[in-house]
């Protein structure tokens, strides 16, 4: 028989299973350690189902173990590829130990994994995709590797327990909605090698009070602050061009520092309703301030 999903192999299986036949134990058929090791009648039964344990595999599969009720995963360092969906909805994964030879991890990888409360991403990894981290509640901090390029849509989206962020030198874009009510987090730096945020990145982060963009984004997409009602500063470089609609929506208290002249700041092309409030807003320039 071929088993595609190895949670439900380990549940039909799990009583030919000897304890002492393998080096990590499966305490039962619900709460069975990260992954099976290469020794002993365990990489039998596995390689008869048309299972390869981890340690013979480049990338963990699919679905790997998707709605199971794993507390712990160690991932083995042949490992290359977190694929799409791998540990989805792993309600109680607390801790999870990513090599440096992983370099990509797919769409929904860990989403749903409401008991996950740390994570470092090496700096093997060049991409976080669309949706890796959605709803990881207890996730509360999280560094991203340097040789990240992108953050994908939604990727961190309603991580509420999520208090700090450290992104990598090396992103250069973060895509829509990607911290989008990540209620806990309170400021974020962008770094300068940032050029593209798109819209809603940091929708309705509540408690966001202080946000710093080293430079070279062109445009503040719309909706990128909006429902951010604590934030009181943001800081904006010279290469900003534009400001889209409802971008600071509902920011009344915010001071905006703008890395360039009063004249450079009027020039910014700014949609009638970029604010969105009627509360004044001050603009600290290089040559001075603004009220408007």
């Amino acid at each position: 028989m071929k088993i595609n999903n190895l949670a439900e192999f380990i549940k039909t299986h799990v009583n030919k299973i000897n304890k002492n036949d393998f080096t990590k134990v499966y305490e039962d058929a619900n709460n069975m350690l990260c992954y099976p090791v290469s020794t002993g009648k365990l990489t039998e039964i596995f390689l008869d189902a048309g299972i390869e344990p981890l340690e013979y595999m480049k990338e963990v599969p699919e679905t790997y173990l998707a709605n199971s009720a794993i507390t712990s995963v160690e991932i083995p360092n042949n490992i290359t590829r977190i694929s799409n969906d791998a540990f989805f909805n792993c309600s109680g994964l607390t801790n999870i130990t990513i090599p440096d030879s992983v370099t990509s991890i797919g769409r929904r990888a860990f989403q749903g994994c409401t008991g996950l409360t740390s994570i470092t991403i090496p700096d093997s990894v060049t991409k976080i995709s669309e949706y890796t981290f959605f709803k990881c509640i207890k996730l509360t901090s999280f560094i991203i590797g340097n040789n990240v390029t992108s953050i994908g849509n939604q990727a961190f989206a309603y991580c509420s327990g999520l208090t700090s962020v450290t992104i990598g030198s090396g992103v250069r874009k973060i895509d829509s909605f990607a911290f989008a009510d990540c209620s806990g987090l309170t400021n974020i730096t962008i770094p300068d090698s940032v050029t593209r945020m798109d819209e809603g990145a940091f929708w309705n982060c509540v408690s966001l009070a202080s946000v710093t963009i080293l430079g070279n984004i062109t445009s503040i997409k719309e909706l990128v602050f909006d429902g951010c009602k604590g934030l009181k500063s943001v800081t904006i470089p010279n290469s900003v061009t534009s400001i889209e609609g409802a971008a600071f929506r509902g920011c009344r208290r915010l001071k905006i520092t703008f890395n360039g002249t009063k004249a450079q700041w009027d020039t910014i092309t700014k949609e009638s309703n970029w604010k969105y409030t009627s509360s004044k807003f001050t603009i600290h320039c290089t040559d001075g301030d603004l009220m408007i």
